[in-house]
């Protein structure tokens, strides 16, 4: 019985445990947060467990899998403020800022497919999401109420994936494709008491796109031990934004802008004695190649 509830624990957390990557992360695959759920759990094992990253990743030779996670994430920003007197000495405290969310949504959901010596894992990652509030009433020293400002940010970037493998002898191979999609939202404004100042306000509305492919190969000299490299090619996620400014003059914008995931290169090392189990010792390295790219703007 102690032998069955420990399997089902170790099955219950390998899921909750699975790999949650960042826009960045993604790229890279190595540079996980505790704040992002999932990580704190694998530690810095992407190129072992995500076939979203390492695409010769085979789960199963006989049984379907499915894979979904949820995240969380509790924020809370406050500033305050120290009150002097003449002679420098600290009367009191207040605070003037004090922000906080609880955000969560599906992190991944991913199938795996196995036909015979093929498999396919086709799934879905959230990259990015971000729900950001910020709201401040400013004050002269007699405490009256000057103007309130604010700023709402809005949105989130999906990676939508189809790795397939193949594994011949020691030698496991795949091929991978992503697809990035995300859009999200900015608003900002300074609302004065005195008429006499004219109120300001932006709004920008964002929509991003990429492809990103990759390969990797994974070679078991022995049942306990798995060598692993990868590579993905650079990839350019462009964001279109339109922008309308109000102030004393109106201004509407449009322009694009491209950011660059770059080159990566993996290569990791996995040793897990047999029934041994959960013992495994991983080593893995990622050396990526950035380039800088300053594109025009049409307007």
């Amino acid at each position: 019985m102690k032998k069955i509830l420990i399997v089902a624990l170790m099955i219950v957390l390998s899921v909750t445990a699975f790999s949650y990557t960042s826009l960045y992360n993604f790229s890279s695959g190595e540079l996980n947060t505790p704040l992002y759920g999932k990580g704190a759990g694998s530690g810095n094992s992407e190129i072992f467990y995500n076939p979203a990253l390492n695409p010769s990743l085979m789960f199963s030779k006989d049984r379907y899998y499915v894979a979904v996670g949820f995240y969380g994430i509790s924020h809370r920003e406050t500033h305050s403020q120290y009150i002097f007197d003449t002679y420098d000495n600290t009367v009191g405290k207040k605070n003037i800022y004090d922000n906080s969310f609880l955000y969560g949504e599906p992190s991944y959901i991913m199938g795996y497919m196995p036909l015979g010596a093929v498999s396919l894992s086709l799934g879905y990652e959230n990259l990015i999401s971000k729900d950001y509030t910020y709201n401040k009433t400013y004050r002269d020293d007699n405490y009256v109420i000057l103007y309130d400002e604010s700023e709402a940010s809005i949105g989130n970037i999906n990676g939508y994936f189809l790795s397939s493998s193949y594994a011949v002898w020691k030698i496991k191979a795949g091929i991978n494709l992503s697809i990035l999609q995300g859009d999200g939202t900015n608003e900002y404004s300074v609302i004065y008491v005195d008429p006499a100042k004219t109120d300001s306000s932006y709004s920008i509305d964002e929509q991003y796109s990429g492809v990103r492919a990759g390969a990797a190969i994974t070679y078991s000299p022995v049942a306990s031990l798995e060598i692993v490299g990868l590579y993905h090619m650079q990839t350019i996620v462009k964001n279109s934004v339109g922008a309308d400014y109000t102030g004393t003059d109106t201004l509407s914008l449009s322009y694009d802008t491209d950011y660059i995931l770059p080159n990566t290169v993996g290569l990791g090392l996995k040793y897990s004695p047999i029934n041994r189990m959960p013992s495994s010792l991983m080593l893995n390295a990622v050396y990526e190649r950035w380039t800088e790219l300053n594109g025009a703007k049409t307007e």
